[in-house]
């Protein structure tokens, strides 16, 4: 190629002298007879259409031939190579059309005396007309393009003059001929060609960096032109190029010359000259023709010293999201009332005090406790409240005189659900054996079911929807163009990262020295080609014995033409071959050639081919890694690391897929035990992920069992209590806390038997996050269901069963309460779209729901048998067996009043009811405890959006996992990004040359065709994450169709009309498809017929534009008529580095597709483009994560807020504050993941809903207790609800979790760490902390006022039970 460019300058750059010739006749190679002051001659006339054609700048008329210094033969020529020319710089007509100017000025100018001088003349032999003819094969010497060479052809052409005698030649002619010139070049001239050339491209590189010999944008003009003239060894004229401004005197040529006057075309311009037209160059191979983009980036405010307060507040502000900004202000404002409420609070205390004091006021007070002395009875369950609080409470309580509807509608539905509860624990307690013995029958239904159960392990199944966009354009990829191949990679380091200098040839076969990457080191190349050998050598065998070798596994993108495996690697550029790099000592020289070129079919250096071994070409930045890039093009030659991938092809299911997995296996394997001298190697397979996230899992069974077993000795322990040594064996409660845990175990399986027989799948985060949810909710209950009964006072006359009635039906709407209420949140957050959230909800509402069925029902039945077990002091566990403690056998009607009537107080709550309640309501912390509590929140909602999403892969995988090695040498040495594709859907004509034009980016396409949108934004990868878009198909089909030559490429058979391929037989009779060469000259039909020609085409030596390996699968066609279905463009992304990068990138290719298909149908083509990228699927969720929690979270808090305004009577401030608390609890949980490095995404959201259901037991029982309570004020309520509930739910729920949580913390897996130590330990005490100290205080302050009815109807059952105590003392 090269030395074809420099014919092209060198022929015909020998113009003439003192406005005349300096030579004329070409000759032979290259040569051309000195003609010095020779006249220009007339061309002839049957030879102006070559010069129309070729020096389209030269005007001709009809009848009339111009004067010139060139002949037909040198038109001809040219000719010969302007199909090569429009190959490398076609695309873009301004530096084609100004490349050939110059050529002609050189070459046929009538003034070349005017800038050209002869420096060396040589004598050589002219070939005669009948022996030596210089035919159309034989008169490319070795400066022509190998690419058009023949083998076969001139092989026959061998046997022919082997076969057939010479003619007799004539006399031998000696010429004088021109082998060196000076050309005297104006400057601006020069600088405006390359400028109109700098940006054209071919496959990736830049042509000018191909026409100056030089590497990574390296090139100027004077570079350019002493490569073309002088380092050119393959011609045998040399020029010595010299750049002059105006009019110059040659002291060693004692002659003045004028530069030529020609006027360059800027890329931007269009083509317009008196035998051609052309449209200016596109977007892609001009950067004038690209639109500017704004800077989307705000300016920001520079801030100095001398800057005012105002404007430095504002520089801060404009940095901090909405969200943030609005947090801060709403804190300023609640600071300032909070200030003012306390202050005006204390004021009117003060007042009040001394009022309170006056003598008259203590008078009073003594003669209404007096008259009151009556009313006053002793009550263990209530805390006596300051007198004060009491008559505050008093006079608004006493100024209602009715209660409302609603309060009438809240006691009748407290009196139905007391009834309900006290029936049903009535029964239960009555009747154990047939309560307990139908509840297991019906347990075993459901949890047979279960032998049904799917787990969903498959990523795409798990996190997205099936009607998701992403889901759906997957579907639609595979279908067309099948399913994205599965991948080996292998990232190999050299030990030694020292640069090294070494020599190459250059394609003019000079040698140069480069200094090059590590990379390039003989011994480390040879051993990382051995490792690749034996990579490809690996077997693995099946059950059955078959060997699965990686042939019948792998990627063959030219199958069954092509059967070698798709391995993209450095040595591809050599096909593999390891005794070229033992023997070769310029081996760089091939590397070279093939990273500025990668589909060349024939490099100069060594005349190999650098197509890989499956026929396709090899990009380098896919094989080499951590290259440095000037002005914006990467230099190869410096890479710090190599690059192998294997590819494989890619079923979802079957056989193949089987042997995938187990030569993927086997390949691990082997890697895992491999070491080399030269290099460090990081390495995964398709399945690494998946097997490292299972060992993971089995790694982590022991810590979740151990977790989950200190939860339950804790329960088994905690459900007690012991009032002595003695009757610790009788008291313990171990039996009562397995049943109990044994309920919630049993109610999460046969959830799993429900929708296993609704073959709806379950899934790994089902077994790892519920039963810590229903272990919260269950438990809950559980504790406050037996404390109760511990403290409870049996009445005279009441047996056991009756004791357990009446509590059930105290205790039971509050169970109903949460149980409910989170079911129905869970039930309705299964809404959601997200596949694993949707199936979490499921399974957790209804395990909720059956965890309190058997509680109220199996539960209450076992209670009643072991507090009859403990009654007849039987020990726990082992209840055949009875304390010997006993004064009596049989104990007398006076021991069991002391002993069964008497109430046990448990250590937390008598610290609860004694020292923590007092504390809490007292006068000088609530205001403390409101300020933390709000200014907590107000901190954690500010933080709120600077919360990340996403899911880092490192996470996922063990600390000790070779992924890990893999992920840090991804982001350290990867060059580019995974591929992307551009999908063109059905509703184009291509064959249609305006529609065509809006899909290709070659000159002439409108600039708003597909291919030059993508190409502007590849431009700006920085914004865009588009690094790399690679040539259409359509346009290398173009030009396929137009390529010329000794062997066209497209071809018919004269008899048959059959596709003539270019490695057909040199015999065959084929003709040119179609006479046209532009888009314009081209049929509907022709575009229809040779597209699957062109499809199936291999590229080879004599054609590079075969689609077979680059675009064979880029186009989807119609059975019926072989027009175009559907298509893509391949790109590449910019390097991804973590989930943001990931997430921006996809939404960057969504927007530009959109903006595409709007573009598109401005124009009249009502056509879709989206984006395809293997990681878009997985990614999507986090596109709408902050829509989706924020819709979660919203109907949980709304069907709790619902569902507690009913069940707590129709009290809609309770509902409010509960409410609040949650949301609270939430906010303060998102503002933790920001602060400890915890991202949003499906895992942590599933968290958060659970939250949701944990922060209700921590509210909801305290908050019921409050409203029920028949103190007159709310502070005395609230004190009275923390200290009776307050233990119950702190030994409940939060002793409970914490043990099991701590052990969580030492997991080995750094998802468990981070996901579920970090935030269930935020939940556990986020929760306590909301419900035990925020919710007393807030309930003290805002709570509703108590219902008349309700107080009482309880005081007067209060007043009952005392007295019937009182008597029976």
């Amino acid at each position: 190629m090269f030395q074809i460019l420099i014919f092209l300058i060198l022929t015909f750059s020998l113009p003439n002298i003192n406005s005349k010739c300096i030579w004329y006749e070409g000759i032979r190679d290259s040569y051309n007879e000195v003609y010095l002051h020779g006249e220009p001659k007339p061309l002839p006339l049957n030879d102006t259409f070559l010069l129309n054609e070729m020096c389209p700048h030269i005007a001709t008329q009809n009848g009339a031939s111009p004067n010139l210094c060139c002949d037909g033969k040198q038109l001809t020529e040219m000719r010969k190579f302007k199909y090569m020319l429009d190959n490398l710089i076609g695309r873009c007509p301004s530096c084609y059309y100004n490349f050939l100017r110059i050529l002609c000025e050189m070459a046929c100018s009538p003034d070349q005396d005017q800038f050209l001088w002869p420096l060396e003349t040589t004598n050589i032999v002219r070939p005669n007309n009948d022996g030596n003819v210089m035919t159309d094969e034989t008169i490319r010497s070795e400066w022509a393009l190998q690419d058009y060479e023949d083998p076969e052809e001139e092989e026959d052409e061998e046997k022919k003059d082997k076969s057939v005698g010479k003619l007799p030649s004539k006399p031998i002619e000696t010429v004088n001929v021109i082998s060196k010139l000076r050309y005297f070049l104006s400057e601006k001239q020069a600088q405006d060609f390359i400028d109109s050339c700098w940006s054209v491209r071919i496959n990736f590189q830049y042509a000018i960096d191909i026409l100056c010999g030089s590497l990574n944008r390296a090139c100027d003009v004077k570079k350019l032109f002493q490569y073309i003239g002088l380092k050119n060894t393959q011609s045998p004229i040399k020029i010595d190029f010299v750049f002059i401004n105006d009019t110059y005197f040659d002291h060693e040529l004692q002659r003045t010359f004028q530069p030529s006057s020609a006027t360059m075309f800027a890329c931007d311009q269009p083509v317009i000259l008196p035998h051609v037209s052309r449209q200016k160059c596109t977007c892609m191979d001009c950067n004038a023709m690209c639109p500017k983009v704004a800077n989307i980036t705000k300016n920001k405010v520079i801030i100095t010293s001398k800057s005012s307060f105002i404007e430095r507040i504002k520089s801060k502000f404009s940095e901090l999201h909405r969200i943030t900004i609005a947090a801060i202000v709403l804190y300023f404002l609640f600071v300032i009332v909070f200030t003012i409420t306390n202050v005006l609070m204390c004021v009117w205390n003060v007042k009040t005090n001394r009022k309170r004091n006056s003598p008259s006021s203590l008078r009073n007070r003594k003669s209404v406790e007096s008259d009151d002395g009556t009313k006053n009875f002793s009550d263990h369950h209530h805390i006596p409240l300051p007198t004060q609080d009491e008559d505050e409470s008093e006079a608004s309580f006493d100024g209602d005189d009715s209660n409302g509807l609603l309060d009438r509608l809240g006691v009748k539905i407290d009196d139905n659900l007391h009834t309900m509860f006290t029936a049903i624990g009535r029964f239960c307690a009555y009747n154990p054996f047939y309560t307990i013995v139908p509840v297991v029958a019906i347990l075993f239904v459901l949890c047979y079911g279960s032998r049904y159960y799917t787990v969903t392990t498959d990523p795409v199944d798990l996190w997205v929807a099936p009607n998701s966009r992403a889901r759906q354009e997957k579907a639609y990829f595979d279908e067309k163009f099948g399913p994205f191949y599965r991948i080996a990679h292998l990232i190999l380091v050299p030990k030694n990262k020292d640069n090294l200098v070494l020599r190459y040839k250059t394609p003019l076969e000079a040698e140069e020295k480069h200094t090059f990457g590590p990379v390039f080191e003989r011994n480390f190349l040879l051993d990382a080609l051995r490792l690749q050998l034996s990579i490809e050598n690996l077997n693995a065998t099946t059950k059955s014995g078959e060997i699965i070798s990686l042939n019948k596994t792998c990627f063959k993108p030219l199958e069954p033409d092509n059967n070698h495996c798709a391995i993209f690697s450095l040595f591809q550029y050599h096909q593999n071959n390891l005794t070229f790099l033992l023997n070769e000592s310029l081996y760089s020289s091939q590397y070279l050639e093939c990273m500025q070129s990668p589909i060349t079919q024939e490099t100069k250096s060594f005349e190999r081919t650098c197509m890989a071994q499956f026929g396709g070409p090899v990009d380098p930045y896919m094989v080499l890694g951590a290259f440095p890039t000037h002005d914006n093009v990467p230099d190869y030659t410096k890479a710090q690391a190599l690059v192998i991938t294997i590819t494989i092809n890619n079923r979802r299911q079957g056989e193949e897929l089987e042997n995938a997995l187990l030569w993927e296996k086997h390949f691990l394997e082997y890697m895992k035990n491999y070491n080399s001298k030269w290099f460090d190697v990081s390495y995964r397979a398709e399945r690494s992920i998946e097997d490292e996230i299972e060992r993971e899992s089995n790694s982590d069974i022991k810590t979740v069992l151990i977790s989950y077993m200190i939860m339950f000795l804790y329960i088994a322990i905690a459900l007690g209590r012991i009032r002595n040594v003695r009757h610790i064996l009788v008291d313990m409660k171990v039996s009562l806390g397995i049943a109990g845990v044994i309920l919630v175990a049993l109610s999460v399986w046969a959830s799993v038997g429900i929708f296993s027989y609704m073959r709806i799948p379950t899934t790994l985060i089902i077994f790892e996050v519920i039963p810590f949810l229903v272990l919260a909710v269950g438990v809950d209950n559980i504790f406050i269901l037996t404390q109760t009964i511990q403290r409870d006072r049996r009445l005279p006359d009441e047996d056991v069963e009756c004791q357990i009635a009446r509590i059930v039906g105290r205790v039971g709407p509050a169970m109903l309460l949460t149980s409910v209420s989170e079911s129905i949140a869970f039930f309705l957050g299964a809404l959601t779209p997200m596949p694993a959230v949707r199936l979490f909800s499921l399974y957790a509402g209804m395990s909720v729901l059956i965890d309190f069925l058997l509680q109220i029902t199996v539960f209450v039945s076992l209670i009643t048998l072991d507090q009859k077990r403990t009654l007849n002091k039987r020990f726990d566990v082992f209840c055949c067996f009875k304390s010997s403690k006993s004064r009596h056998p049989h104990p007398t009607e006076t021991e069991l009043n002391e002993e069964n009537l008497t109430e046990t107080d448990g250590f937390l709550f008598r610290i609860f009811k004694r020292y923590y309640a007092p504390f809490i309501m007292s006068d000088y912390v609530r205001p403390f405890v409101i300020f933390i509590f709000f200014t907590w929140l107000a901190s954690s909602i500010a933080l709120i959006p600077y919360v990340k999403i996403g899911l880092e892969q490192n996470i996922a995988m063990p600390k000790d996992s070779y992924m890990n090695d893999y992920f840090a040498s991804l982001k350290q040495y990867f060059a580019v990004g995974p591929p992307v594709y551009f999908i063109i859907k059905p509703g184009i004509n291509y064959g249609h040359s305006n529609a065509s034009n809006m899909i290709c980016s070659s000159a002439g396409c409108s600039s708003q065709s597909i291919a030059n949108q993508l190409g502007i934004a590849s431009l700006y990868p920085a914004e865009t994450r588009l690094a790399q878009i690679g040539t259409t198909w359509l346009d290398d089909y173009y030009d396929w169709l137009r390529h010329r030559g000794s062997t066209p490429c497209c071809r018919l058979h004269d008899e048959t009309n059959e596709f003539c391929s270019t490695k057909s037989s040199p015999h065959a009779k084929c003709h040119v498809c179609t006479d046209g060469t532009t888009r314009e000259d081209l049929t509907e039909n022709e575009f229809k017929e040779f597209l699957p020609f062109f499809l199936k085409d291999n590229p080879n030596l004599k054609c590079a534009k075969g689609g077979h390996a680059a675009h064979g699968s880029s186009v989807k066609l119609f059975e019926s008529n072989r027009s175009v279905e559907t298509s893509l463009i391949m790109g590449y992304h910019s390097l991804l580095i973590n989930s943001n990068d990931f997430i921006d990138a996809m939404q960057q290719a969504y927007s530009l597709t959109d903006n595409i298909t709007k573009a598109l149908k401005k124009e009249g083509y009502d056509i879709e483009v989206f984006p395809y990228s293997i990681f878009y699927v997985f990614y999507e969720q986090y596109l709408t994560i902050w829509h989706d929690s924020f819709m979660n979270l919203a109907i949980s808090a709304t069907a709790i807020f619902i569902v507690t305004f009913i069940l707590l009577g129709l009290d809609i401030i309770s509902a409010f504050i509960i409410t609040l608390t949650i949301t609270m609890i939430t906010c303060d949980m998102l503002g933790m993941m920001y602060l400890w490095n915890i991202e949003l995404n499906a895992v942590s959201l599933v968290n958060l809903v659970m939250s949701v259901g944990i922060s209700l037991e921590f509210c909801a029982h305290i908050c019921r207790d409050f409203v029920l309570s028949i103190q007159r004020s709310k502070l005395k309520r609230a004190e009275h609800a923390l200290a009776d509930m307050g233990s119950s739910v702190f030994s409940g729920i939060t002793l409970t979790k914490i043990g099991g949580i701590v052990v969580l913390g030492f997991s080995h897996s750094q998802l468990f760490h981070i996901f579920y130590f970090r935030m269930f330990i935020c939940i556990v005490s986020f929760g306590a902390a909301h419900g035990l100290i925020f919710l007393p205080v807030l309930l003290s302050y805002i709570g509703p006022r108590p219902n008349r009815t309700r107080r009482s109807r309880a005081e007067s059952i209060q007043l009952q039970k005392q007295m019937s105590l009182n008597a029976t003392a």
